[in-house]
């Protein structure tokens, strides 16, 4: 069975974002972008709802508008 490490990577400036899909892809990883918590709030939604869509780890950008990482990491 293959272990297949799924990363939800979520940072409100798109060429951070970008970097880090970049650089953990090349580590092995599969990745999700969102570019605010609330969309990363639905990602995770997904995740609990079914195995294929399952997220192994989040790095969260806490430093964003609207909702910030620490809100929606409590959410």
């Amino acid at each position: 069975m293959v272990n297949v490490r799924r990363m939800l990577i979520v940072d409100d400036e798109q060429a951070i974002a970008a970097m880090l899909e970049e650089y953990f892809e090349l580590q092995g990883y599969t990745t999700i972008v969102t570019n605010s918590a609330r969309e990363a709030l639905v990602a995770v939604d997904a995740s609990l709802r079914s195995a294929a869509a399952r997220i192994d780890i989040v790095l969260l950008d806490v430093n964003m508008p609207g909702m910030d990482g620490f809100s929606s990491a409590g959410a």
